[in-house]
Formats: C-alpha cells, sequence, structure tokens
C-alpha cells in the first residue's frame, strides 16, 4: 500500500491507459493485514493498516474498490490470519471479533475518528490526514 502513487504513475503512462486516452480503474483485490487473534499487539497493528489503506485510497481517485481478503480467518491459509474475525470455534462458528473489525465497521462513520488516534501512533504519525498521498492524479 505505500506505493501506490507508483503503481498509479505506472497505469498513467500512454500505453496503459485505454485507447491510449483515459487511465484505466484500479481494483485492489484480494488484500489482507496478518493478525492472530491471540496477539493484541498484531490486533492493533492490522486495525492501523485497514486504516492506513483507507486513508491512502481516498486520496487516489484511480482506486475504484477494495476488497479485503477474508471476513474470518481461515484454517487453510497456510498460517496468515488475515480475517476481521479469529478462526470458527464450536462456540464462535464466525469467529471472534478482532480489533479491525470493529475498525471496518466504522469506515466512513463519525466513528471512524475513534480510532484513528492509536492507529497514527503505530503508524509513526500525528494525524492520519498526513498519509493522504502528495500525488493526487487520477481519473
Amino acid at each position: 500500500m505505500k506505493n501506490l502513487e507508483v503503481l498509479i504513475r505506472f497505469m498513467e503512462q500512454p500505453s496503459m491507459k485505454y485507447e491510449q486516452k483515459r487511465m484505466r480503474g484500479l481494483i485492489l483485490s484480494e488484500q489482507g493485514f496478518h493478525a492472530p487473534a491471540s496477539s493484541a499487539q498484531a490486533q492493533a497493528i492490522q486495525s492501523a493498516a485497514l486504516l492506513y489503506t483507507w486513508h491512502k485510497m481516498e486520496s487516489l481517485k484511480a482506486v475504484e474498490a477494495f476488497h479485503l481478503h477474508r471476513w474470518v480467518d481461515h484454517p487453510q491459509e497456510g498460517g496468515l490470519m488475515l480475517g476481521l474475525r479469529s478462526l470458527p470455534e464450536k462456540s464462535h462458528p464466525y469467529g471472534r471479533k478482532k480489533a479491525a473489525w470493529a475498525v471496518f465497521r466504522d469506515l466512513e462513520t463519525p466513528q471512524q475518528t475513534t480510532h484513528e488516534p492509536a492507529a497514527a501512533h503505530l503508524i509513526g504519525v500525528s494525524d492520519l490526514r498526513e498519509i493522504h498521498s502528495v500525488d493526487r492524479k487520477g481519473r
């Protein structure tokens, strides 16, 4: 996610444009952030990564969609725990909610800002608006 502007500059080349006129839209598909349910620190990082990505995409008009890879962890994912919920259990067939579940729920609502100070601290910025791309080109 850090270098999305590089991809956009590549897609802005005439040879990459639709009919050499219009930049093609970008879909960020199968994206996810690993966080074992047993680690509060990993869950905080997963939440921060989700907010970082959201803020980054807000300023990049070329990004048309973001598809989160998994809403629930999967036992056959090679050890990756990319879901907003933990592995399913008998008592929780859809897994337990991870911290990022609430972040995802609150995106684009007034509650989104309640998650941002902790994410900014983990990312190392004073405000997540610092993340917005300086290269605002797009379609």
